[in-house]
């Protein structure tokens, strides 16, 4: 028996369950696994949720007098709360992975839960250029510069699914295969009408092609190190992306 076409519905709360913490009852949206593949037109709208959390917070954290750099502190916090450091997690696999020896060693780093010092390190740094970056924003600006980031940087994501073959035979990646070009093309329409609507077209056109370079980047590394990608590829592309957006919106508008 064939297995029902999730709906739009189910499609976002998949996307959600795969990528944030929020407790959604799956058992009661749907009696089929969660499908991923069809889900990725969905990251982005993730990617703006987990962004206004983090602006909304920002926003309060100056309201109350708070200075900008404790505001900008709050403003990850809080996105990283409501992701569960799932894409830091990415991040600091990746930066310790990749000083493995071989292939089969990077990959067995990258399994490990426990984090290196490269690892570490790299979660610093991610940290401290978004909190950096945010903190020389005014509140409207730092506000849309989160919704505009989230929303790039889980995009590429989906472009690394379709285009990059996964590192491992078995896994997330693996199992979920290539994602229909048709949803990514849905994502990414929807992305680049809301970054336009939040940042401006011309800021919009500079900061899609600053995230599709760091995700070819990330792609091209990943491509050499693993021969491919995994669940912790995802996160580390879109923390590098988010990153080089932030930064070049504090470079644009300073």
């Amino acid at each position: 028996m064939s297995v029902p076409r999730a709906n739009p519905l189910q499609n976002l709360a998949a996307a959600f369950v795969l990528l944030t913490r929020i407790p959604l009852p799956w058992d009661r949206i749907s009696n089929a696994p969660p499908d991923f593949n069809s889900s990725v037109w969905a990251f982005p709208v993730v990617g703006a949720v987990v962004g206004g959390f983090g602006a909304a917070s920002y926003a309060l954290s100056l309201t109350i007098g708070l200075p900008a750099i404790i505001a900008a502190i709050l403003a990850i916090a809080a996105t990283v709360i409501l992701t569960g450091a799932f894409h830091e997690d990415g991040l600091a696999d990746v930066a310790d992975g990749f000083g493995g020896s071989t292939i089969e060693r990077k990959l067995e780093i990258m399994r490990d839960s426990s984090i290196g010092s490269y690892g570490m390190i790299a979660i610093v740094l991610s940290m401290g250029l978004r909190i950096g970056g945010l903190s020389e924003l005014n509140i409207t600006q730092a506000m849309a510069a989160l919704v505009a980031g989230g929303m790039l940087s889980r995009l590429m994501m989906t472009y690394v699914m379709r285009y990059m073959p996964p590192a491992r035979k078995d896994g997330l990646a693996h199992d979920t295969g290539k994602p229909p070009f048709s949803r990514i093309l849905i994502g990414t329409a929807f992305t680049i009408g809301v970054t336009v609507m939040v940042i401006g077209p011309l800021p919009a056109l500079y900061a899609t092609c600053i995230a599709i370079a760091s995700c070819i980047i990330m792609a091209w590394i990943a491509k050499r190190q693993i021969g491919g990608f995994t669940g912790d590829v995802l996160g580390a592309t879109q923390q590098v992306s988010d990153i080089a957006v932030l930064l070049f919106l504090v470079s644009f508008w300073g």
